[in-house]
């Protein structure tokens, strides 16, 4: 079989429980302030932002957001297209307060879009 260590940047059309994941997604979560790191990193692959990693410990890592998926808007920002890897992580770094993420998955099923608003644990 495969090893599951390995991601799969072809194979990104399932989530974990074999259902198909939705072309867009958007996900809003809380950032208490400036400095909480999200654990979240990207890679620019020709020219597309896509997330590389979520740590397991992440708030990130409960939402649906997978390594894999292209960072299309971040805060309404529509040109995270052109954003380094290095400028998102500074972004999501110095930003606080409610962070919306807006991503586009691989072969994601173009009838589908999924949002999801987390809360602060905090709360």
């Amino acid at each position: 079989g495969k090893n599951n260590n390995d991601y799969d940047y072809d194979n990104n059309t399932a989530d974990s429980d074999g259902r198909s994941r939705p072309a867009l997604i958007s996900v809003k979560i809380p950032k208490l302030s400036a400095g909480v790191k999200l654990g979240i990193s990207f890679r620019s692959i020709f020219g597309e932002l896509k997330i590389s990693k979520i740590a397991p410990t992440s708030p990130l890592a409960s939402t649906p957001l997978r390594p894999g998926d292209r960072l299309i808007s971040l805060d309404h920002h529509r040109n995270t297209n052109h954003w380094t890897a290095v400028q998102a992580v500074n972004y999501i770094r110095n930003a606080e307060g409610m962070i919306c993420f807006v991503v586009r998955t691989r072969n994601g099923d173009s009838n589908v879009a999924e949002a999801a608003v987390y809360k602060s644990s905090e709360e």
